[in-house]
């Protein structure tokens, strides 16, 4: 694989990485201020407006991890690589697609994916490299210009 390629799968698994450690953080602080709530006993709506804020707080951490997060799908155990998976950038010198999805959501390596326009398949790919939550994967038919950067690829198989 390419410098460039790889150097983006690592900087974008680093990140998510990063962004799985500030939901872990989350988790531990929303823990520990239910113990301090159930010890302190404050009255019910004082509860309620700190689990108020709290689910607030989740909320927009979760909105701030992006695309790249595996923070609701892989905590649920849900893979969302059934219905597909987005092309999120390309390498044109080595016909590279990295695709959002990776090992948290069930991606495997030597999976086949393609894209159809209408009824027409004009794409097909193979995943080569699997990181966290991205995967590197190689044109097998078609070309690039066939799958611009937001496509979604179909599973052909290997999805868990």
């Amino acid at each position: 694989m390419g410098g460039l390629t790889t150097r983006l799968l690592e900087a974008m698994e680093a990140a998510g990485g990063r962004q799985l450690k500030v939901v872990a953080k989350l988790d531990e602080f929303e823990a520990s201020l239910r113990n301090v709530l159930d010890v302190l006993r404050p009255s019910e709506a004082m509860r309620r407006e700190v689990e108020g804020r709290l689910r607030e707080l989740r909320g927009v951490i979760e909105l701030s991890l992006g695309p790249l997060s595996a923070a609701s799908g892989a905590r649920a155990g849900v893979s969302d690589l059934r219905r597909g998976c987005r092309v999120v950038a390309t390498d044109a010198g080595l016909d590279v697609l990295l695709l959002e999805g990776g090992s948290l959501q069930g991606m495997a390596p030597e999976s086949r994916w393609h894209l159809t326009v209408g009824d027409r398949v004009v794409a097909k790919a193979v995943v080569i490299d699997v990181r966290l939550e991205l995967s590197a994967a190689v044109l097998v038919e078609g070309t690039l210009t066939d799958v611009p950067v937001g496509s979604v690829l179909l599973p052909d198989g290997g999805v868990r």
